[in-house]
C-alpha cells in the first residue's frame, strides 16, 4: 500500500466515526427532549401522589399518629389540587 492510500483510508475512518458520533448525538437530543415533554404532560395529568416511607414498625402501623400520615395531611394541605397519599 502506498502512503497516500493509508492516509486516505485513516481519514474515511475517523470521517465515518465522527459522522456515526453527531448522528448518535442528534438522536440522543431528539429522544430526551421528546422524553421530557411526555413527563411534563404526564405530571399535569396526574393529580394524586403516592409517598413511600421507608422505616420501621412505627412507620408501617403507627396509625394517625404516624409520621407518614403525618406528612401526608401536611403535603395535603399546603398543596392544593394535589392529592397525597401514603
Amino acid at each position: 500500500m502506498t502512503k497516500g492510500r493509508v492516509i486516505a483510508f485513516i481519514v474515511g475512518v475517523l470521517s465515518c466515526l465522527i459522522l456515526l458520533e453527531i448522528g448518535l448525538y442528534i438522536c440522543a437530543l431528539v429522544f430526551v427532549s421528546s422524553q421530557e415533554k411526555l413527563n411534563k404532560i404526564a405530571l399535569q395529568k396526574a393529580a394524586d401522589y403516592r409517598v413511600l416511607c421507608l422505616g420501621d414498625s412505627t412507620t408501617a402501623i403507627g396509625g394517625k399518629a404516624s409520621w407518614p400520615s403525618q406528612l401526608e395531611e401536611v403535603l395535603n394541605s399546603r398543596n392544593p389540587g394535589r392529592q397525597f397519599s401514603e
